[in-house]
């Protein structure tokens, strides 16, 4: 049990590492995510919304 719930904080730091990783990528290509944005408005518009909760 103890092994299980150290192996989930480490998943959670990684995908954590991977949420910050590509948010930086988001912010550097700004252009490409004005095009793509478009397509996924709702879906970009649920993320911020649980970003600015979290």
């Amino acid at each position: 049990m103890g092994y299980r719930k150290r192996s989930t904080d480490a998943l959670s730091a990684t995908v954590e590492g991977s949420l910050k990783r590509i948010s930086l990528q988001h912010t550097r290509s700004k252009g490409v995510v004005t095009r793509v944005s478009n397509v996924l408005q709702s879906d970009h518009g649920r993320h911020t919304n649980m970003e600015r909760r979290a």
